[in-house]
């Protein structure tokens, strides 16, 4: 089978002739193949975090049906910006070295969650950063791939403060009135 992913059946055909048999005899089989449709589903719980704060990506692998799944993998790799705490499956195990979700079976009808805990970087302030989620492998022929990824985009808060300070006169005497001005500034990207 060469694009499992649009074939629903097999059917295999023959026929025989002879010359002792007028009427040709033929017969055909159909195997019918397994086909689902998983759907990647993938959100953060702060899409505007500030440096330092820990984030939740919740991923869902769900099968829409009509046949169960078996051999379901979903690859989730953190991006350059974010630093993994720990996860919570459903079911199945996470790799975070290799952003591998090893789900197992998902019946028709059925789901499996991950929930991965990062920690924002330090040095991120104003950066914004894509997380990706995708259906990996399976062993049944998935009949949809287009809701087979998703992402989940946030962009770190950041503020760059700058704080001055200055002196009028800059030449004082004794028993003479000076006035100290203190400014504070904000760089952004972001308000403070």
């Amino acid at each position: 089978v060469d694009n499992p992913a649009v074939v629903t059946q097999i059917v295999n055909a023959a026929s025989v002739t002879s010359s002792v048999q007028t009427i040709p005899l033929s017969a055909s089989v159909a195997d019918s193949l397994a086909s689902t449709d998983l759907g990647v589903f993938k959100t953060v719980s702060d899409a505007n975090p500030e440096e330092t704060d820990s984030v939740v990506y919740t991923v869902v692998v769900t099968n829409l049906g009509p046949d169960n799944a078996t051999g379901v993998v979903v690859g989730d790799l953190l991006p350059a910006g974010v630093t993994y705490a720990s996860d919570v499956a459903s079911q199945g195990t996470y790799d975070d070295g290799t952003g591998l979700w090893t789900v197992g079976a998902v019946d028709a009808g059925a789901f499996a969650e991950l929930a991965i805990t990062a920690t924002v970087d330090a040095g991120t302030a104003g950066m914004a950063l894509t997380n990706v989620a995708h259906l990996a492998a399976s062993d049944v022929a998935d009949s949809n791939p287009d809701n087979n990824e998703d992402s989940a985009l946030l962009t770190v808060y950041g503020v760059d403060i700058g704080v001055g300070k200055s002196v009028q006169p800059s030449m004082t005497f004794e028993n003479e009135t000076v006035v100290f001005t203190v400014s504070a500034t904000n760089f952004g990207p972001n308000g403070a």
